[in-house]
């Protein structure tokens, strides 16, 4: 029963929290149990960890020193309240004319940037006019990546 939800967990998420593994999986110690399983997947080269509580799920015959997971669902895994921001927002919704290595996201407190190779993602406040005017998400949609929908959470069994 345990593999099997951790089997569907990992087809639905191919990045994930911490707090996101916690609340599907549920397993018996809550998260020091949770912690315990993904210790058991990220030595095994499943999982590879991105930074502190976030994990992608390796490809089959793929080396996880090999892999970089997608850069937008690492970015909302870190932060599901985020919002992507100029070329950023324009490369998720498929309508930019070349990509780049800056992804910008608007969050309500600002980490510090994230580097997944090439890719840097930069975490900024939101613009005080849009505080101001409790417009935080005027003017946004969610957008399914990977069959996942940041924000939205699906349990798994």
């Amino acid at each position: 029963m345990k593999r099997k939800a951790t089997d569907q967990f990992f087809d639905t998420h191919p990045v994930f929290s911490l707090e996101e593994a916690v609340d599907f999986l549920a397993p018996p110690g809550g998260r020091a149990g949770t912690i315990e399983r993904l210790k058991y997947h990220l030595d095994s080269g499943k999982l590879k960890g991105v930074v502190r509580e976030i994990y992608a799920v390796v490809p089959p015959n793929v080396s996880p020193d090999n892999f970089y997971p997608d850069s937008f669902l690492v970015a909302a895994a870190s932060r599901p309240e985020c919002v992507f921001a100029y070329h950023s927002a324009l490369e998720l919704l498929g309508a930019a004319h070349s990509t780049w290595n800056i992804h910008t996201i608007f969050v309500q407190s600002p980490r510090r940037e994230i580097q997944l190779g090439k890719i840097k993602i930069k975490f900024l406040s939101h613009p005080k006019i849009l505080f101001s005017n409790n417009a935080l998400k005027i003017g946004t949609r969610k957008i399914e990546r990977q069959g996942k929908l940041p924000g939205v959470p699906r349990r798994c069994g």
